[in-house]
Formats: structure tokens, sequence, C-alpha cells
């Protein structure tokens, strides 16, 4: 059973739920966090280790999940969970694990994800409309690392940030020359 074939097949609701990111996208305020939503805390560790650890235990995988990607699900995931849930379709961690084919022991990071991404799939247009309406009362901190949110496409812009300042490269012909005599 193919329950994560590409991140594609999720892109269409994570963009919808992605919207709610726009509220905040300021560095966190905790060290080693790549988001703070409301009280809770998804680290950095767990963001690098989910995508590392989906991309290698899911079967058919066409295109990877980035680690901007990932971060978007952990956000949304007690949400996404609760709505699965009380719609009567909750997703286990042995159905998480059971899509996770080729990982023998995924990280609780990787199972959130793969659980998120199962229940997102089995969510209504209204159960989805009313996981965006809860994200959107969270308060959201995402570290910029990972990108800011961007409401026209409704992703993590992971452009350059602007107040990362490129510096201009010395040209051979114009490098300063080392006064002789030293």
């Amino acid at each position: 059973m193919k329950v994560l074939p590409t991140a594609r097949a999720a892109a269409p609701v994570a963009l919808v739920l992605g919207a709610a990111l726009a509220l905040s996208s300021c560095g966190p305020q905790q060290a080693g966090a790549a988001a703070i939503v409301g009280d809770r805390v998804i680290s950095d560790q767990d963001v690098q280790t989910a995508a590392q650890e989906t991309n290698k235990g899911v079967e058919g995988l066409q295109q990877p999940f980035t680690a901007s990607d990932t971060l978007v699900f952990l956000i949304v995931s007690p949400y996404v969970l609760d709505a699965a849930a009380k719609g009567g379709h909750g997703v286990s961690e042995s159905q998480a694990k059971a899509a996770l084919t080729k990982l023998p022991n995924p990280s609780p990071a990787t199972l959130e994800f793969a659980r998120t991404f199962i229940a997102l799939q089995g969510l209504t247009q209204e159960q989805v409309q009313g996981v965006l309406a809860e994200v959107q009362k969270a308060k959201i901190t995402v570290n910029p690392r990972y990108g800011k949110l961007d409401p026209k496409t409704l992703r993590l812009d992971t452009s350059e940030p602007n107040w990362i300042k490129k510096v201009p490269q010395a040209n051979a012909t114009t490098a300063p020359s080392v006064p002789s005599g030293q």
C-alpha cells in the first residue's frame, strides 16, 4: 500500500494550511527551535530527522520532502490529527510505521509527520477549513532558516533572506596589492 507516494500529493492541502503560518515568520525565541506553535517547540533536529527518515523510509517516493515541507506538516500536526480523530479516521503509529516500509525504527518526529500526511489525505474540505481556522488562531513563530511564508503562494519561501547581504567578490585585476618591502 503506497500511503506516501509523493510530496506533491498533499501539496494542495498543505498549501491551504500553510496560509495560516502567515501570522508570524519571525525567528523563534528559543535556541534550536525550527518553530514555536503556542507553547509547543518543534526542534530543528526533529525537522531534519523527520525529513531525512521520511525520504529514506518511503517506498516509491517520487520527490523528496524538504525540511521546509516537513516543518509545515509538523506545525499543523496536532490540528490535523485532532480533526481526523474527531472525524472517525484517526491515524495510529502502527499505520504510520506501515507507510514507512524501508525504515525499521522511525523517530517520534518522523511518525508524527507520517501520521499527519496520512490524516490529511482523509480530511474533508470542511475539516480542512476547520483545521485552518484553528491554525490561524495559534501563535506561530518560524525560524527564518526555514523561510518566510509567502501568502501569495502559500509556501515557505526559502530564497535568501533580506538580512543576508552578498559581499562583492574582488576581481583578480582589481585586487589590492601588497606594499613592497613587507
